[in-house]
C-alpha cells in the first residue's frame, strides 16, 4: 500500500469547520461562506453521511435526488458546484481517495438559456432611448 492509497476519513462536523474556515471572510465573501455552509449542512443531514469517506458518487446522486422538485436547474447546478469544491478539498487533504466529481464530471444537464430572452440592446435601440432622453432634458 502506497502513501497515495491511504486515506484518513474525518467526521463531517470537523470537515465542515475546516472547509468553512477556508470559505469564510476575509478569504471569501460572506455569501460564498453561507452557500458553502448550506450545502455542507444538506450533506450532513442526509442519512448515511457521517464521515468524509461517505462523500461518494452515491452520496452526490442522493443529494441531487433530494433537491425540491420545483428548484431551478441553475440553482441545483450552483449548489452542486459548492459540493464539488468541498469534495475536491477532501480529496486534496487525503480524507477521501478520489473526489466523486473526478469519477463523474457532468452530474446535471442544465438547459441552455432561453434564446427568446435577449441580454443586450441593439445600437439603434440605445440611440432611440438617448434621443428620447435628450428631448426630456
Amino acid at each position: 500500500m502506497t502513501m497515495s492509497d491511504r486515506i484518513t476519513p474525518i467526521g463531517l462536523d470537523r470537515f465542515r469547520a475546516e472547509v468553512l474556515a477556508l470559505y469564510g471572510p476575509p478569504l471569501r465573501a460572506k455569501a460564498t461562506h453561507d452557500k458553502m455552509r448550506h450545502v455542507l449542512d444538506l450533506v450532513a443531514s442526509m442519512p448515511g453521511a457521517e464521515t468524509t469517506a461517505d462523500l461518494t458518487t452515491a452520496t452526490v446522486a442522493r443529494f441531487l435526488a433530494a433537491r425540491p422538485p420545483g428548484e431551478a436547474p441553475h440553482t441545483t447546478y450552483g449548489l452542486l458546484s459548492y459540493l464539488r469544491a468541498a469534495c475536491n478539498h477532501a480529496a486534496a487533504e487525503g480524507y477521501v481517495r478520489v473526489s466523486p466529481f473526478t469519477v463523474r464530471k457532468h452530474w446535471l444537464r442544465v438547459p441552455p438559456a432561453d434564446p427568446a430572452r435577449r441580454r443586450h440592446h441593439s445600437r439603434a435601440e440605445i440611440a432611440r432611448v438617448l434621443a428620447l432622453m435628450e428631448g426630456i432634458g
